[in-house]
């Protein structure tokens, strides 16, 4: 993805939320209330229990002293009280906000796919996505507004400041607002370079982790699980250097809150001073200002904290694939039968060698085999004609009277299916929801899956991973997804690979019986299979293109 598209998509990510906060004007009132009432309470106790001390000393009447100590009690109870109900309101509000987000991304994505999943395994990139939407909720939560807290702690350290020292108020919405605006932008933007190199470390880590994970046996078995557990080590420490990195960033701006906190309680110390030499304050007040602008300053430390990590959430938000809400999701209508045409078509996936170039047509509503040894290109092909893999060279154009459809629907079966942890009913709807009981039913006898649905019927448990399920059946099950979802146009890659020849070709028939009319491709290694089809393609013929 482009820097310009990154800043597209972390835009709209922004918009999305803001937009979806201010449908809620009662959460977001009640949020930014709660949040001001939180600063203003730690400002009021402070200046109202430092007056109640230097008040005493004068000996004034009970009754003065008892209503500065309601009001230091009230002041300490709505203290506690308005940061409860900040925290409670500012998540409710960010994660009932999301959802638009959510949406936008997963509409957006859907015909992006095919694309992303040439470089990102589905893990992966479900992985950076849900990332850099909980990384918007953090942005906002823990930087967005606070920054706006701050600016409104500042309008009240002003406000105050003109009733008892009107330049040490000026001087603290001074300093709050260079440092919140000024200090904090340059330090935090410093950090934006960096945070790149985390996510990327963090990226590597996570991949390095996986393939550990879905490889262990093979690798201990090959004895270089050690070798690879090294590896991931290395992965694991480079992260951690980014991650100290971005704590000594926090902490210096930390620091730098600190030594600003210091600079107003200093100053106005100062000028309370030189009010009183000149009688423009009564002594009894000069506590108040300094101590007031400490406290001031706790929301300036919760804006350091969340510049710190700004940069990193911005650089994950930037990555969402979005658009504008309105973008077309690439989802048409119907489903057409289709053609293609392969012109001189090379292909490589990842760093293998080039194979090709390949050159053939498969006409609409015509049942082809594409056969070939292992390696010479036949999934990579699919994966072609399906946009799942951007040909090195050539063209794969579609034939057929809604070949200019934006996004034609497209039947596939892989050679290894997806089946969920799920009932034998949820893995069926996958492809049609709305399918009914007897439509599925009907789809899993004529994939010779009828007795799945023997004793607990569609509600049987497929175990995790569809460990329940033999190679063949998992196959079938796919077949019978792709029955039901009544694609004018399918690809299935070896869809018959680990079943016996009478059950290979009792599926088959069935295939053919459903989608006469329709396009069919089958990539195959099976000869007896072959006489089936209109059409047979040998790709070790075609190498000369």
């Amino acid at each position: 993805m482009s820097r310009q598209s990154e800043a597209r998509g972390g835009r709209a990510a922004l918009a999305a939320a803001a937009r979806s906060m201010a449908e809620k004007p009662g959460l977001l009132a009640g949020y930014l209330g709660s949040g001001i009432l939180l600063y203003a309470s730690s400002i009021g106790l402070v200046a109202t229990a430092v007056y109640l001390i230097t008040r005493a000393s004068q000996r004034p009447a009970i009754l003065t002293l008892g209503v500065l100590m309601a009001g230091t009690r009230y002041f300490a109870i709505s203290r506690a009280g308005a940061r409860y109900l900040e925290r409670i309101l500012s998540h409710s509000l960010v994660l009932s906000s999301l959802s638009r987000v959510r949406v936008m991304a997963f509409r957006a994505l859907v015909p992006r796919f095919p694309q992303q999943a040439s470089t990102l395994s589905s893990g992966e990139l479900l992985g950076s996505l849900t990332r850099s939407i909980d990384d918007l909720q953090d942005l906002f939560i823990r930087l967005v507004a606070p920054i706006a807290l701050a600016v409104a702690t500042a309008i009240l350290a002003l406000a105050m400041g003109s009733f008892i020292e009107l330049r040490a108020g000026i001087l603290l919405f001074a300093l709050i607002a260079v440092f919140v605006i000024g200090g904090a932008a340059v330090l935090g933007g410093a950090g934006a370079t960096r945070a790149a190199g985390e996510e990327k470390a963090r990226a590597a880590l996570e991949r390095k982790g996986g393939d550990l994970l879905r490889a262990r046996d093979e690798l201990f078995l090959m004895g270089t699980l050690e070798d690879h557990l090294a590896d991931a080590d290395n992965a694991s420490m480079h992260l951690e250097e980014h991650s100290r990195s971005r704590l000594a960033r926090q902490a210096r701006l930390g620091f730098l809150a600190n030594l600003a906190a210091q600079a107003a309680f200093t100053s106005s110390t100062w000028f309370a001073l030189q009010a009183i030499e000149v009688h423009a304050m009564r002594a009894v007040l000069v506590g108040i200002m300094p101590l007031a602008a400490q406290a001031a300053f706790e929301a300036v430390a919760v804006v350091a904290s969340g510049t710190a990590t700004g940069p990193a959430q911005l650089a994950s938000v930037a990555k969402l694939p979005l658009a504008n809400e309105g973008a077309d999701t690439g989802e048409t209508s119907g489903s057409p039968v289709l053609g293609f045409v392969f012109d001189r078509v090379v292909v490589r996936r990842s760093e293998q060698r080039p194979l090709g170039p390949f050159s053939f047509t498969i006409p609409p509503g015509s049942a082809t085999a594409l056969v070939g040894a292992s390696g010479s290109g036949k999934t990579s092909l699919a994966y072609a004609a399906l946009g799942y893999l951007i040909p090195a060279s050539g063209s794969i154009t579609l034939s057929g009277p809604d070949a200019a459809a934006p996004r034609p629907r497209i039947g596939f079966v892989p050679e290894s299916p997806a089946v969920l942890e799920t009932t034998l009913r949820s893995n069926l709807a996958l492809a049609a929801p709305s399918a009914t009981d007897a439509e599925m039913h009907e789809a899993l006898s004529a994939a010779a899956l009828g007795h799945l649905a023997e004793g607990t019927g569609l509600e049987a448990l497929l175990g995790p991973g569809g460990r329940e399920l033999s190679g063949g059946e998992r196959e079938r099950l796919a077949i019978a997804r792709l029955l039901l979802a009544d694609y004018s146009t399918v690809i299935l890659d070896e869809p018959t690979a680990s079943l016996d020849r009478a059950t290979a070709e009792q599926v088959l028939s069935t295939l053919l019986r459903a989608f006469r009319g329709r396009t069919l491709v089958v990539i195959t290694h099976q000869e007896y299979l072959l006489s089936h089809f209109h059409q047979v393609i040998r790709l070790e013929a075609l190498k000369d293109g």
